[in-house]
């Protein structure tokens, strides 16, 4: 199912910002006006692929820092150990992201997962923010079945790394 960034305003008047699923933006305006919300723009989030077939960004465009990269591991693990299904892990992940580039992420990736694709499929159509070995770890776990049980550790480490390093970005540069 589609995912739609979304702006719209309570009866108070007040501005809200955020991600929903719908099957088209009409649907989403329609979910919102169920809400008690009034739509201002909804607005569907795509992954514009390039020719290899990976996520495209701009030439200075965002990217998962290590310390999202370990929150979000850590939180979609704690998720997964607590039986919540897969789509509730990544809908509580979308209204927990700071960042817009966070949650356009997550949403896209949900979006993926729910359209059929394994995770590590899904995290692959983003090569910039999960490095090859986090996918291998990811992938591994899938065909294993058991994907969480080593992503608080994975989560840890990269947290310690980061602390060490100094550096926010998601993979350690040799």
């Amino acid at each position: 199912m589609p995912a739609f960034s979304y702006e719209a305003v309570d009866a108070t008047g007040a501005s809200k910002k955020g991600v929903l699923n719908a099957d088209s933006a009409r649907a989403a305006r329609a979910d919102l006006r169920a809400q008690g919300l009034v739509p201002i723009t909804v607005d569907a989030i795509t992954t514009q692929l390039d020719e290899a077939g990976f996520a495209r960004r701009s030439a200075f465009g965002d990217r998962l820092s290590t310390i999202e990269l370990a929150l979000f591991t850590r939180q979609l693990a704690s998720l997964l150990e607590a039986s919540l299904p897969l789509e509730q892990a990544f809908s509580a992940l979308l209204e927990q992201a700071e960042r817009t580039y966070v949650r356009d992420l997550v949403a896209s990736i949900r979006s993926e997962v729910m359209g059929g694709a394994s995770l590590s499929d899904a995290l692959a159509q983003h090569p910039r923010d999960f490095a090859d070995i986090y996918r291998a770890l990811v992938k591994s776990g899938e065909q294993t079945r058991a994907c969480c049980r080593g992503w608080p550790t994975t989560s840890n480490g990269a947290m310690r790394w980061c602390k060490r390093s100094g550096s926010h970005s998601p993979t350690p540069r040799s």
